[in-house]
């Protein structure tokens, strides 16, 4: 059953969303008031748990037992398809993904019968059992980039990397503030290791993957740089070693590498789309959480050119 409370704690905004889109989101719930419609509302846009108060687990409860299968369908696919400023619990996006139909059915049905403050009980036991669960893999996974910066500081390549990707691929579900860090902290420190073992293709998935979080990243930028000159795509090259110039005007490391690669390619003369190259810098890529990296940019390129983050 505490599966099922940490589905209905997933369900219970999304059924106030479901709700507000046919107008009659708590109306036809008895003792609800107005300031009680405000908060649920703001639950539905935040996702946060602890506005979950029993009156809206029970109007969820309600919703789900008079729905259709069809806006149970609905539903499933509105919580599997969450994600972004979402705050989804713990494993409920996943669990949402692999239920069938009668599964949904049957979590109302085995919800019917308790209260509103059994429910919101509960709930609090099962979110605490799963935070603690987060915390113990968010400790586990700072573990393993220790260790991995330890054999970067060795040489050791393959066996970081080995370590990183297991921080990526273990907090791939967490979509923490501080998950997404060091889960980022990783994979920038693998495009290190994966230049130094002459795996660029590699080491450009890495940046170009975290690029589209953080579109401001100076270590993504310069070390994908550093990947399209070792493959000789010099073009490529300059233009993200453009940008992170102009993330860290000041750094001279990576104003030699932009120097070099404006060389290389005049001397393969191949200067670019269009066959001009213009000396300007190409706008940003994917998202634009400017804050993470302009931080990138203050560390400067000493970690990006042969160091792991710590």
């Amino acid at each position: 059953k505490n599966n099922n409370l940490l589905l209905l704690l997933a369900l219970c905004p999304i059924c106030n969303r479901m709700s507000m889109s046919t107008r009659s989101i708590s109306k036809e719930v008895k003792g609800v008031e107005d300031s009680e419609r405000s908060v649920s509302q703001k639950a539905a846009s935040n996702m946060d748990p602890s506005m979950m108060t029993p009156e809206m687990l029970a109007f969820a409860q309600q919703q789900m037992a008079n729905m259709s299968p069809e806006q149970m369908a609905q539903m499933q696919q509105m919580a599997a398809n969450m994600g972004g400023g979402m705050q989804m619990p713990p494993g409920a996006a996943e669990q949402m993904r692999n239920m069938k139909p009668e599964d949904m059915a049957r979590v109302s049905e085995e919800m019917k019968n308790m209260s509103p403050d059994q429910l919101k009980s509960q709930m609090n036991t099962n979110m605490n059992h799963h935070k603690a669960q987060a915390d113990y893999a968010l400790r586990g996974a700072e573990k393993l980039k220790t260790d991995g910066n330890k054999l970067v500081g060795e040489g050791k390549y393959k066996e970081a990397i080995e370590k990183y990707m297991r921080v990526k691929n273990n907090l791939a579900e967490d979509a923490s503030a501080a998950a997404k860090t060091l889960r980022t902290s990783c994979m920038l420190n693998m495009s290190l290791c994966f230049n130094k073992s002459g795996r660029f293709a590699s080491a450009i998935s890495e940046c170009t993957e975290v690029l589209k979080g953080d579109g401001r990243s100076l270590k993504a930028y310069y070390r994908r740089g550093q990947a399209h000159a070792a493959k000789r795509d010099f073009p490529a090259a300059v233009r993200d070693l453009r940008r992170a110039v102009k993330l860290s005007p000041g750094d001279e490391t990576v104003k030699g590498e932009l120097v070099k690669a404006v060389e290389d390619m005049k001397a393969e003369g191949d200067n670019g789309e269009g066959g001009v190259d213009d000396g300007e810098c190409p706008d940003f890529e994917g998202g634009s959480d400017a804050g993470a990296g302009l931080a990138g940019a203050v560390a400067g390129a000493g970690a990006a050119e042969g160091e792991a983050e710590a």
